[in-house]
């Protein structure tokens, strides 16, 4: 990377802010040909046009100097914090919210938008982000003259394109990897409640038919039509509960021994189980508070 140049933000490009309604307006009920992107609006490096709100006519020409065109890169600046992207074309000139900005009159016969967006949303700008952060009113900002602070490397224009092309075909494969996982989730919440609601037939080992199509295999219960040989329990009824506690985080002594204390962080929403736990509790913060021993084949509710 030795060939590569290094210059801040400011010196490629301007930083402008956008601009909120006027104060008591409000959005139009429908569609105008005036789109306002918000923060929320700013995903995955581009714009989710799912929920798209417009500016009433009457009130784009209070702020129509405050747009974003397809050529710029956006930046959130409030709320969600350092996220850079782009818009589509169909949003050229599309209002922009006083917590976002856009980098803006940027030389493309110098950089390519594509790999600017990837290397602003790179670590190594993130990390400077990070540092750069202003905290106004207890809520944190990321404002203007920081951003023109941030610092860029980058090799020349061809090499550039390159690299935003295979970066462009790894979130290509990431996106139809995504969209897999979520067909089959979609398919197993859909095996759940046919396995929890019907169950399988013993003399077939096969799904229960519908309670439709087969009304002598269920009974009527407080929970709906199950099947016969099932029988409806409160939770209480059939497990012992057991609540967690954590040992005073004032007392350093509590937290200096081998005895592993699962917190909340330790839990990962996607899996069934836990592996390690971040924190350790010594015998006397076991003794000191209503923390407990975790059995085998326990089962922990996080809440």
């Amino acid at each position: 990377m030795s060939e590569w140049q290094e210059k801040t933000v400011g010196e490629i490009c301007k930083v402008k802010g956008g601009k909120r309604l006027p104060a008591g307006k409000e959005f139009a009920d429908g569609v105008t040909p005036f789109p306002y992107l918000r923060v929320k609006d700013m995903v995955n490096g581009t714009i989710d046009q799912s929920s798209i709100v417009y500016v009433k006519p009457e009130i784009e020409p209070f702020i129509r100097n405050y747009k974003i065109s397809k050529n710029d890169i956006y930046v959130t600046i409030a709320g969600t914090l350092g996220t850079f992207g782009t818009i589509p074309d169909i949003l050229d000139n599309a209002q922009l919210t006083e917590n976002a900005a856009k980098l803006c009159e940027i030389d493309f016969d110098e950089f390519d938008k594509d790999f600017l967006t990837y290397f602003l949303n790179s670590e190594k700008v993130q990390l400077q982000i990070n540092r750069q952060i202003g905290i106004g009113g207890g809520v944190p900002k990321l404002a203007l003259f920081r951003i023109e602070k941030l610092v860029l490397k980058y090799p020349e224009k061809t090499s550039q394109i390159k690299i935003a092309l295979i970066l462009s075909s790894a979130d290509a494969v990431i996106e139809k990897t995504q969209a897999a996982i979520a067909k089959y989730k979609a398919i197993k919440q859909g095996m759940l409640h046919d396995l929890f609601t019907r169950g399988i037939d013993p003399a077939t080992s096969k799904l229960r038919p519908k309670y439709k199509d087969a009304p002598h295999l269920y009974k009527p219960s407080k929970l709906g039509w199950i099947p016969k040989e099932w029988e409806v329990e409160t939770f209480s009824g059939i497990v012992e509960i057991i609540n967690g506690g954590t040992p005073s985080t004032h007392i350093k002594e509590y937290w200096n021994g081998e005895i592993p204390w699962l917190s909340v962080e330790d839990f990962n929403k996607e899996k069934r189980y836990v592996y390690d736990a971040t924190k350790k509790i010594s015998e006397s913060g076991l003794k000191n508070s209503a923390t407990n021993i975790l059995k085998k084949d326990m089962i922990i509710r996080v809440s």
